[in-house]
């Protein structure tokens, strides 16, 4: 089953998550948006690492356990302009 949601930042810009499951479980994620990742040659590495931070996870996680594992996926120094791991978690 494919899913799609997306989460308006309030002042900021659109993120929007895609997902398959398997079952109640995520198989594959796609994460994409308006939004921005500084420094830009880090984007597509991490655009990847918080997809795989979704990838595995059941689909009725709460909310702040799925923000606590996409935090922990962005790498050190890298920044989300316009959007917030909170915005990702919800849609």
């Amino acid at each position: 089953m494919a899913l799609h949601g997306e989460c308006k930042t309030p002042g900021g810009k659109l993120v929007a998550v895609d997902l398959t499951l398997d079952d109640s479980i995520v198989a594959d994620a796609r994460i994409h948006g308006d939004f921005f990742v500084h420094p830009e040659p880090m984007a597509a590495a991490t655009l990847n690492a918080l997809a795989d931070a979704v990838r595995g996870t059941p689909i009725n996680l709460e909310v702040a356990a799925l923000e606590a594992r996409l935090r922990a996926a962005i790498p050190f120094r890298v920044e989300l302009l316009g959007t917030s791991v909170e915005a990702i978690a919800i849609a």
